[in-house]
């Protein structure tokens, strides 16, 4: 029967079959009595008491929901009974030093309780928000098992309360779980704490949080952990400003997320409720990114790890946002169900919103198992390689046999960034057709020529030396990069000459300095590019753009002979100098 039945009858604390603390009597006699008139409500009608899944609040739904017995399709939901929501899993992260803005907040839900005092729902852990009442925490000040010290509450999710510990031989700080009392009696809740506490423990790995001691203390059951200090992903999706992370940057967090996978799923172990409110960005002296996974408390180990296969088949358990079709029908779940959840979690960080929302859980588990995943063109993100996104929708795959392992998720981002992905090659030659598409034959053959002479190997960069260093002219009104790049040119034997003026050399320079080269930039390259190649002196010269303000396509009709990628180094253009030296036009 649910927490939150109508028909339930106040528990006497007496009859617990744990040993009770004194402390604990005089404050669950007092709430029993403050709360009698509440409990002791007429039953709600039949209708109201078996409903579908539904927020605890408006916006956005992202707690965990768990339920057996779930459907096919989410439209027959209408007679499953549901346990009682989780609370926002943003409010609270299990091991997370979390500082006195968020400590001691909760949500309705699992854990949840009324003032002694005014019976108004407590809304947080430490005081009552109507009446002022200062909540007891017997926990605060007590020894655990002789070894720990409960210091200070960091919050409370759906099954237990988090505190800040001290370890009293070695005086180091700790996280100490606990599992919330009214859960303490039943086996499940008790089986699926001690799974997580095993499943953290098998498991060795940096980015996963480390479990040092399991136990039970007066008839509760502990594990002690290392403190995480640092920040929710899901906190860091956006900055101040509002703007999303680097693809690089996300890349590099997910791969290390997939490494996390890669471990757990060769010891048999499944996260199952992989979203960024269980992933720990954490604060770090050397200022790179490094992540904590956290949370298996869902997670499913197979027999040889000494785990349980504690849900049924059919049971529905996850977050709704981030859950797999298969899970979303309660089906059996595996390795692929966290590949599914990382692709969305990929998919978050990259474009701000998670691909499918809905205004309940049976509309986004519907989402789920019949829409396929927007694309990012849809969301108006250009910034994503299409490699990265190809790699997502394998991931977000509808069947769990066309999704990638955690290794492959790997290769395929990794791939995805260097740009040597066949969906990054295809989209390379897409883009080449279409800005020659506008060229006449002889242009396009003057562009193939001159890629494929820039791809031709060279045994020495260096050109030939007739008794004197060839000369180039760098048409450049940035000095301090003509002057940078003429430096770069006199290391391979090339004699840079920077031109500071409206227009080109006069006759009477071109005569007494010659010329092999002329290199433009700048916001007027264009204009100069014509210039050059509609004077008789210049017309037949080489011409190569720097610091290109237009598109290849009308430096080629305006008579360029080579245009340098963006952001080139001095090496890289010292090269294409070089063949244009070597070649002519």
């Amino acid at each position: 029967m649910s927490a939150d039945h109508p028909d339930d009858k106040p528990k006497d604390p007496t009859q617990t079959t744990r040993p009770a603390r004194p402390t604990l009597i005089a404050a669950e006699d007092e709430r029993a009595r403050k709360t009698r008139d509440i409990r002791e409500s007429p039953p709600a009608p039949e209708a109201d008491r078996w409903s579908p899944v539904a927020p605890v609040a408006p916006g956005p739904i992202r707690g965990t929901v768990g339920y057996e017995q779930g459907v096919l399709d989410p439209a027959l939901v209408a007679r499953t009974e549901v346990d009682p929501p989780a609370a926002d899993p943003r409010a609270v992260a299990p091991t997370l030093d979390s500082g006195p803005e968020l400590e001691g907040l909760t949500q309705p839900g699992f854990g949840a309780h009324h003032c002694p005092v005014c019976g108004a729902f407590a809304q947080h852990l430490v005081k009552c928000t109507e009446c002022g009442h200062v909540f007891e925490d017997p926990r605060l000040g007590s020894i655990v098992s002789g070894r720990y010290r409960v210091d200070s509450l960091i919050g409370a999710g759906g099954f237990g309360r988090v505190y800040r510990g001290t370890h009293l031989t070695l005086g180091e700080p700790v996280a100490i779980k606990f599992l919330l009392e009214e859960f303490s009696n039943r086996p499940e809740q008790r089986a699926r704490f001690k799974r997580e506490a095993v499943a953290l423990a098998k498991m060795r790995h940096p980015s996963i949080v480390a479990v040092h001691d399991y136990g039970e203390h007066l008839g509760e059951l502990y594990m002690v952990m290392e403190l995480v200090r640092g920040t929710q992903l899901f906190d860091c999706i956006r900055d101040d400003k509002g703007a999303l992370m680097p693809v690089e940057r996300v890349c590099a967090l997910v791969d290390q997320l997939l490494g996390v996978l890669e471990v757990a799923h060769a010891l048999g172990i499944v996260h199952r409720d992989l979203k960024p409110e269980n992933v720990m960005l954490l604060q770090t002296e050397d200022r790179r990114d490094h992540i904590k996974v956290l949370d298996f408390g869902l997670a499913l180990m197979n027999d040889r790890l000494g785990g349980d296969r504690l849900t049924a088949t059919r049971a529905i358990q996850g977050t709704p946002i981030y859950m797999s079709p298969e899970q979303c029908r309660g089906r059996d779940v595996g390795p692929p169900t966290d590949i599914y959840a990382t692709g969305v979690m990929l998919f978050e960080l990259l474009s701000g919103a998670p691909p499918f929302e809905g205004d309940s859980v049976p509309d986004i588990m519907a989402k789920h198992m019949y829409v396929e995943p927007p694309t990012f063109a849809e969301k108006g993100i250009a910034t994503v390689p299409p490699g990265v996104e190809a790699a997502l929708l394998s991931a977000l795959a509808k069947s769990a046999d066309e999704r990638p392992t955690a290794r492959e998720f790997r290769d395929k981002l990794a791939l995805a960034l260097r740009g040597d992905d066949d969906a990054s090659k295809l989209a390379n030659q897409t883009q080449a057709r279409v800005e020659n598409a506008a060229l006449t034959r002889e242009q396009r053959a003057l562009v193939e020529a001159s890629a494929e002479h820039a791809a031709r190997p060279r045994d020495s960069i260096a050109p030939p030396v007739d008794g004197a260093m060839p000369r180039v002219y760098l048409w450049w009104s940035d000095t301090a990069k003509a002057e940078s790049l003429r430096g770069a040119l006199a290391v391979h034997g090339v004699n840079g000459v920077v031109w500071k003026h409206e227009t080109g050399p006069s006759e009477a320079v071109l005569g007494k300095r010659p010329g092999k080269v002329f290199i433009v930039a700048g916001d007027v390259s264009l204009e100069r590019v014509k210039a050059l190649r509609a004077d008789a002196l210049t017309s037949k010269l080489p011409i190569l753009v720097l610091d290109a303000t237009a598109a290849t396509p009308e430096y080629i009709r305006a008579g360029a002979s080579d245009v340098a990628a963006p952001g080139a180094t001095h090496e890289t253009v010292c090269k294409q100098i070089v063949r244009l030296i070597r070649r002519g036009r």
